[in-house]
């Protein structure tokens, strides 16, 4: 008997003591948090880091610890990558202007009859763009067409033949 109160009594004491350390760090941050110079402040998080994470890993148990343990040695990054052409960033925003190109040739493939805005293209290298203004009616069977690249970061479609042009962005 004497034995659960004693067990009884370490809990609570110990669960005390967890809630009043939390308290501290929690006033200590808002301490920090109050301090003008941007020098000191930070000098002032940096040393409350320390006392969280020891804090932290009091209150793990042992499997925990190796419960952590095992997924950050199971997890594994996977990094795929494809050759970068000129061609296969034509549309993508991008911040770089090396080897920019103004113009893409390529086919829809299939029966195609025209476009009208908001209407998706999917060229035969991939690329997929939008309309998104302008229309045109034309049937053909694979039709090869150009975007070129306008004014003010927009670009254009066209049918090769055909006269009638198409503002669109790239999509994928």
């Amino acid at each position: 008997m004497k034995i659960i109160r004693l067990i009884l009594i370490l809990t609570i004491t110990s669960s005390g003591f967890f809630s009043l350390q939390a308290a501290s760090l929690n006033e200590a941050m808002q301490d920090c948090a109050e301090i003008k110079r941007d020098l000191k402040r930070l000098a002032c998080f940096d040393q409350l880091s320390g006392r969280a994470t020891s804090f932290v890993a009091e209150e793990m148990t042992e499997a925990q610890t190796q419960q952590v343990q095992k997924v950050n040695t199971e997890t594994k990054a996977v990094l795929v990558t494809t050759p970068k052409t000129p061609e296969s960033d034509f549309g993508l925003d991008t911040k770089t202007k090396a080897e920019e190109i103004n113009i893409i040739t390529s086919t829809i493939e299939g029966e195609f009859s025209g476009w009208r805005k908001d209407d998706e293209i999917m060229l035969a290298n991939g690329q997929v763009w939008k309309i998104t203004s302008g229309s045109l009616f034309h049937k053909a069977t694979n039709p090869k067409i150009e975007i070129k690249r306008g004014v003010f970061g927009s670009y254009r479609i066209k049918v090769i033949g055909l006269n009638k042009t198409a503002q669109v962005k790239r999509i994928k």
